[in-house]
């Protein structure tokens, strides 16, 4: 059900401030700020504004609250599901009823820098058997993947697509241009993974999101997540900075065996 926003209400985010978000928004190349100047269409246009034709938006992740009665306790709980959601800055918009105006770019500001790109995967262990003593390297996210997929066949071969309370450990150690690394960083297997989003780049993303306070799981309620949104004592800042230094890529889902990839 869509929203209906007042003047009033567009400028209200009932889900709080995302430190991630706001770091995406603001790369444009003009002066507009996160949650001042960058809104969703239907929050400009209960601002008065209307985004002009061709321009293109940027897409965020934000989180619908969603309220449920338990069935066993009679209890209400409230809980957050992810979604996708299109944003558009001031300098892509004009006030409805005005003349267009001339396109004015505030003050531009330097190109965000490139991040920092990995250069080595080392698969360190498994729980497959599939990795030897010394683990295995791969130079490439694609090339740590497709193994990683490699090792989920195995597992829906043995437990099924939909099982996915088995699951294979898997650790991987990730180093980058500047000699730092990811190090250690366990994956938690299944054969879902060959349909679902489970690759590699979404699990680091996933797991730093989560202890910046911009990524609640799906069983975790709002008071359960608490804790580690900015503020909390198990909110980690240097998760943010990661983010936004070091290059994540997030690889698209495999397409089940002896079915077209295209």
């Amino acid at each position: 059900m869509q929203t209906t926003f007042t003047q009033e209400t567009a400028r209200v985010f009932e889900t709080g401030y995302s430190q991630i978000n706001a770091l995406i928004v603001e790369m444009a190349p003009c002066t507009c700020k996160a949650y001042e100047d960058i809104f969703t269409y239907n929050r400009w246009q209960a601002l008065g504004f209307q985004v002009r034709k061709g321009e293109k938006a940027t897409k965020i992740k934000t989180w619908k609250r969603i309220k449920k009665t338990d069935d066993k306790t009679g209890k209400d709980k409230s809980f957050s599901i992810p979604r996708t959601s299109n944003v558009f800055c001031r300098c892509q918009v004009d006030e409805i009823g005005a003349e267009p105006a001339p396109v004015s770019v505030p003050e531009t500001k330097e190109k965000p820098a490139e991040k920092i790109k990995a250069v080595k995967f080392h698969v360190t262990r498994s729980e497959s058997g599939l990795v030897p003593d010394g683990g295995l390297e791969f130079a490439t996210w694609q090339e740590t993947h497709d193994f990683m997929q490699t090792i989920a066949q195995e597992e829906a071969d043995q437990y099924g697509i939909s099982e996915i309370s088995a699951y294979c450990k898997t650790w991987v150690s990730i180093f980058f241009e500047d000699g730092e690394g990811y190090e250690d960083a366990r994956c938690d297997i299944h054969g879902h993974a060959l349909t679902g989003d489970r690759d590699l780049g979404t699990h680091i993303w996933e797991h730093c999101a989560f202890y910046a306070g911009d990524f609640q799981p799906k069983h975790m309620t709002d008071a359960e997540y608490a804790p580690y949104k900015p503020g909390g004592n198990l909110h980690v800042s240097d998760f943010v900075e990661f983010m936004n230094k070091y290059e994540i890529v997030k690889i698209k889902p495999a397409i089940l065996q002896g079915e077209k990839n295209v």
